[in-house]
């Protein structure tokens, strides 16, 4: 195990509207604030959503499951940074739960394709003084935190 102590910053609590994309807003957000790291929580009903599960992380076996029709939305995840080329951009890593009446919930990780339906509420919370950000594990392939 690994770790950095910080301490929390801004708090702040947004609202996404039907149709707006969650994602990308939280991305833009995150940018506009020079939030360079978060903890979200997220509640809601989503109306497009692409969820991405793992048969084997190690193998990158990887599920796509596409919703198009509306579903409830339970989420938390964490807003961090990488670096792109020459420019450092906002990655928002993601996991929910989506369940729909009479249907089965479904849990994944959201990588895109996430547009709010009536509405989404989520919870950002400024973790300061860690210092961290997403780097290349070239093991595994992933983007970890840099603790």
């Amino acid at each position: 195990m690994r770790f950095k102590q910080g301490s929390i910053g801004r708090v702040f609590l947004l609202r996404f509207d039907e149709g707006e994309d969650v994602l990308s807003g939280l991305k833009k957000f995150a940018a506009s604030k020079k939030i360079r790291a978060a903890w979200l929580q997220m509640l809601g009903a989503t109306g497009k959503t692409e969820l991405v599960s793992a048969d084997d992380p190690k193998i990158h076996s990887i599920l796509k499951l596409p919703y198009a029709s509306p579903r409830e939305i339970v989420g938390t995840g964490n807003i961090l940074w990488k670096k792109e080329g020459r420019k450092d951009v906002p990655v928002i890593h993601l996991h929910a739960a989506l369940g729909q009446r009479g249907n089965a919930t479904k849990t994944g990780c959201v990588r895109e394709n996430m547009v709010a339906y009536a509405f989404v509420e989520v919870l950002v919370v400024e973790l300061k003084g860690l210092g961290v950000g997403r780097i290349k594990d070239d093991n595994t392939g992933f983007f970890k935190i840099n603790v």
